[in-house]
């Protein structure tokens, strides 16, 4: 900006407040040009495309780039934890598995392990499709979705289209179960 700008521009603000106007008078005497300044280790150009695509990172440090052996191994939820603990036991005679066994606690703990992957699936599932589908299409509650959704979760069929990952097929059968579901008494 030249120096003719800055003093029109001073005077304009100079008019507008002029109570203010020694302030600004003190404010421009005392700038100091500089010289360009240069950064000459990372050279820049000021184009951040550019610039970005210059810059070399090294990548996160995570298990996945430290190619670690058990990298893709999901860890167990606790109910496959606590499965395993009540299957398996220490020692010369292992006593858990065997009193798992006999007070029922490794069956509960394999019916619920098996309930946790149905509703794991059903909530896969379920964002497959917006509230609104639900809603709209199907004529269900925004109240009763979840409820709904465990309706269908109790179908072996229903588990069958989910594992197969057939989206339209999934759609086909929750507008079937749909009817069924707000009508009890309809013959399917």
């Amino acid at each position: 900006m030249s120096n003719r700008w800055v003093g029109f521009v001073l005077g304009v603000i100079c008019w507008i407040f002029p109570a203010r106007a020694q302030d600004f008078n003190q404010i421009y005497d005392s700038i100091i040009r500089l010289d360009e300044v240069f950064v000459f280790p990372f050279q820049l150009s000021g184009q951040l495309g550019v610039d970005a695509a210059k810059i070399k990172t090294t990548p996160q440090v995570s298990k996945y780039s430290l190619a670690l052996p058990n990298r893709y191994v999901l860890p167990k939820t606790q109910t496959e934890r606590l499965l395993f603990e009540a299957t398996t036991g220490g020692g010369i005679i292992p006593l858990n598995p065997i009193l798992n066994a006999l007070n029922g606690r490794t069956k509960m703990l394999k019916q619920r392990l098996e309930r946790d992957r149905r509703y794991a699936l059903t909530q896969q599932t379920a964002s497959w499709a917006p509230d609104s589908i639900f809603t709209q299409q199907w004529g269900i509650p925004n109240s009763r979705i979840e409820e709904f959704l465990y309706y269908c979760e109790q179908d072996p069929e229903f588990l069958r289209i989910a594992r197969s990952k057939d989206r339209l097929a999934l759609w086909a059968y929750w507008d079937r179960k749909s009817v069924l579901f707000l009508h009890p008494n309809t013959v399917e």
